[in-house]
């Protein structure tokens, strides 16, 4: 017998913990139908919902059934789409009364994207809101969602909908022309050919949950007519999800492809570690149970494993397997992170280490230019569970600030200055005269240097070293302490001691020249653009354009999508308007949003932000 498994996702606080709790209690897999036993991360505690991909084993002997539970909040899509990616079915969840969400067309797409079916389960259904919710996934799956049992009977094929029929009876020829021919087909033949076309894509069955009395039901559904693991089987296993547990260590999740026994030995296809499962577990949420072996088309967990990562294949010997594993999504959403107090700083990098592991959705790394460790995540509300996760299981704090932008300084004009060292009064003195000119060079070019020193005024070998001290004066800044560049620097002169002149001499006489000229050249601020790509509703096409233009940025153009009804924009956003950009967009979209965006060029900074930026400098000058 293979596992089957389904991935409860769709829109939040819609029922998909609550039916899954009440599925589990039915079973004795948890003592009773509370959400506490699923939502146990200490932010679900928090927030009261879920944010990371959970997986509960129900080993029987006539089912293996897996259950996948994602969040619903479009922050945590991509623990969403990872239990869709491994489950055989997405079990797309919806309130009666409400409409397609961003959530579900989420859900509903990564399903499609990777071929996987999808079934539509509506919620509080006794409200009598119910068409309107139907109506709604008829749109979103261009009409392809009908009925599976009538709301208040249970789904079974006694009580299947003559629509879901006719659309099954359409995936077997034979029965087809039977039904053509004799206007009925019998419920032998309907499940003979049920599980072919539930494994389709298109084909949405749609069914009706009303509390947590219609979770057996839910359940019998899944056992008798979802279709399970239809791989081919291999001694494989694909990890999906890292955990760590300061009582327990780090574990893996993965989705077995073939019978796995104790004591195998699996080869990692990435590194050619070789682990030997010394033990294996089934998933029962935040517990395990440990089994001797486990089949295809079940999960696991394995605990300490030497070289692992998400997204690896282990398998036995040389057997030949890939798999199409998620790749990691752009983190939109960026804000700095120190650490508060001692501990936390000393246990914060292995922290992070540890969540990003976990969650591949957000990332964490120093930027050694503006001297920060920044944070990229989702948005807000993810940011604040991992900062609830750090402090929860690792016992760090934080503080959170707006990431500093790596703005850059040029000139407007050329000058010419003299840098002099001159110390000649006990012992060995310091003498050095540099005579520079500089001028503005294009955008495209940063940094050139000539020597045009002639005669001996300057020796040779101490040449490099007003280069040098010119390079370290233009990292310091002339007006705000960033990076100068675009500028043309010509030595032409200078003069030297036959004692007194040294490399450090003329390190600062370089120094002290660019810094003299640079004052004279009309310094200005260059700030950092980016080049954006937003996917947007096309209804909302105007808004968001309208946000881009209140946040100094220029829309460059836009085009359809190859998402139907949307458009994608083009533009150019100054980088402080950037990091946050995706808070506004998904309020003014509903969530129905893509962001991405890369470096492109810099530019002079208005006025009013050079002034900001200079007065801000000068302010941390003065406080040391």
């Amino acid at each position: 017998m293979k596992g089957k498994a389904v991935a409860f996702a769709g829109q939040p606080l819609s029922g998909k913990t609550y039916t899954l709790a009440h599925i589990l209690a039915h079973l004795k897999k948890i003592p009773k139908a509370d959400t506490k036993y699923l939502d146990y991360e200490p932010d679900e505690q928090e927030r009261g919902s879920t944010t990371t991909l959970k997986v509960f084993s129900v080993i029987e002997p006539d089912a293996r059934v897996h259950f996948l539970d994602t969040p619903g909040f479009i922050e945590f899509f991509y623990q969403s789409d990872l239990g869709i990616r491994m489950a055989d079915t997405a079990f797309i969840f919806l309130k009666a009364g409400s409409e397609v969400d961003a959530s579900v067309e989420h859900a509903y797409l990564t399903a499609k994207r990777f071929s996987i079916p999808s079934t539509f389960v509506i919620t509080q259904y006794s409200s009598g809101e119910w068409q309107k919710t139907l109506d709604s996934i008829r749109e979103l799956t261009g009409g392809k969602a009908q009925i599976f049992s009538e709301p208040g009977t249970p789904p079974t094929l006694e009580n299947m909908s003559d629509d879901l029929k006719e659309e099954v009876i359409s995936f077997d020829d034979e029965l087809l022309e039977k039904f053509l021919e004799e206007g009925e087909v019998g419920d032998d033949e309907i499940r003979a050919v049920l599980e072919r076309a539930l494994r389709s894509p298109d084909i949405h069955p749609v069914l009706f949950i009303d509390g947590g009395d219609d979770a057996a039901q839910l359940y019998e559904y899944i056992k008798r007519f979802v279709p399970g693991f239809s791989h081919e089987e291999v001694p494989a296993v694909v990890i999906f999800k890292a955990s760590f547990d300061p009582s327990m260590g780090e574990q893996f999740y993965g989705r077995a492809f073939g019978k796995i026994t104790k004591g195998m030995e699996l080869r990692n296809r990435r590194t050619g570690t070789v682990e030997k499962l010394s033990h294996i577990y089934v998933p029962l949420g935040k517990n395990r149970e440990e089994v001797d072996e486990i089949l295809a088309g079940d999960f696991v967990v394995l605990p300490k494993l030497k070289d692992a990562e998400v997204g690896d294949v282990l398998t036995a010997g040389d057997v030949e397997f890939s798999y199409d594993f998620l790749e990691e999504p752009f983190k939109p959403y960026v804000v700095a992170i120190s650490p508060r107090g001692r501990s936390s700083e000393e246990k914060i990098s292995d922290a992070m280490h540890r969540l990003s592991r976990e969650d591949r959705s957000f990332s964490y790394e120093y930027n050694a230019e503006l001297h920060q460790h920044l944070l990229k995540a989702q948005g807000a509300t993810h940011v604040n569970a991992i900062v609830s996760r750090l402090k929860g299981k690792f016992g760090v704090e934080v503080d959170l600030t707006r990431p500093k932008i790596p703005y850059r300084e040029t000139i407007r004009k050329k000058a010419e200055a003299e840098g002099k060292i001159k110390k000649q009064t006990g012992g060995r003195g310091q003498y050095a005269i540099a005579n520079i000119r500089i001028e503005p060079l294009p955008r495209e070019k940063d940094y050139e240097f000539i020597n045009s020193i002639f005669g001996g005024a300057i020796p040779k070998e101490y040449i490099p070293s007003v280069e040098t001290g010119i390079k370290k004066a233009m990292a310091e800044g002339v007006v705000a302490g960033y990076p100068v560049v675009n500028v043309k620097i010509e030595l032409y002169d200078g003069k030297h001691h036959p004692v007194d002149s040294s490399n450090f001499a003329f390190e600062m006489a370089g120094k002290l020249a660019f810094k003299n000229a640079a004052e004279k050249a009309d310094p200005y601020i260059l700030e950092p653009f980016y080049e954006v790509e937003i996917l947007v509703p096309e209804e909302h096409l105007g808004d968001v354009m309208g946000e881009i233009n209140s946040r100094r940025g220029r829309v460059m153009g836009f085009e359809p999508a190859e998402r139907k009804g949307y458009q994608r924009i083009k533009a150019l956003v100054p980088l402080e308007n950037v990091y946050d950009l995706i808070v506004p967009l998904r309020s003014i979209t509903k969530g129905r949003t893509e962001l991405i965006y890369r470096f492109s060029h810099y530019e002079e900074a208005p006025k009013n932000v050079q002034d900001r930026v200079i007065a801000e400098y000068q302010q941390a000058q003065s406080q040391g």
